[in-house]
């Protein structure tokens, strides 16, 4: 399985996807590709400037995953025809930061609507928030009841990512 990961905003979560991968029985074969933001360095993010450091133009993954902004940042890149995607798995969707990263949340969640995904999202995250979005795309979302943006509880998880690799 041909697998890309979208890290979120600090160069800590670059491991999250090896983690995912290492600890997810039904990833552990997956070649993995791991993408990193030059405004891991200093600058702001730019979903513009990350969009073209992406070096795997219209490529297909078996796989896209996203945590946090890199969630957005996935869906941006399948927005604009950089890569392709079979399936779309996300940690922490953070919708209600659209607008200050410059995507629009319409054309984002249209794309969830349109690819195979499950969305991995806690209640009460305090910095990912679905908003009035999330009726839009409840049927792909898995709640976990916790107040925090860590998404590392992977036993948790890895019934449902199972489940969902798994389906066709």
């Amino acid at each position: 399985m041909e697998l890309i990961y979208f890290p979120g905003a600090n160069r800590a979560q670059s491991n999250h996807g090896v983690d995912l991968v290492v600890k997810s029985p039904c990833l552990s074969k997956s070649r993995i590709h791991s993408i990193s933001y030059s405004f891991w360095d200093g600058s702001d993010p730019d979903i513009d400037s990350i969009i073209d450091e992406i070096n795997s133009p219209n490529y297909t993954f078996d796989l896209c995953v996203g945590r946090s902004v890199g969630a957005l940042v996935c869906l941006e890149a399948i927005s604009r025809n950089i890569i392709r995607a079979e399936k779309l798995l996300l940690f922490g969707l953070p919708l209600n930061l659209c607008e200050e990263v410059g995507v629009s949340r319409t054309n984002l969640v249209s794309i969830i609507q349109e690819y195979p995904a499950l969305i991995i999202q806690n209640i009460n995250d305090p910095v990912a928030i679905l908003g009035e979005q999330k009726n839009k795309i409840s049927t792909k979302v898995c709640s976990f009841d916790r107040d925090d943006h860590l998404y590392v509880d992977f036993k948790a998880y890895e019934p449902f990512i199972n489940s969902f690799i798994q389906s066709s």
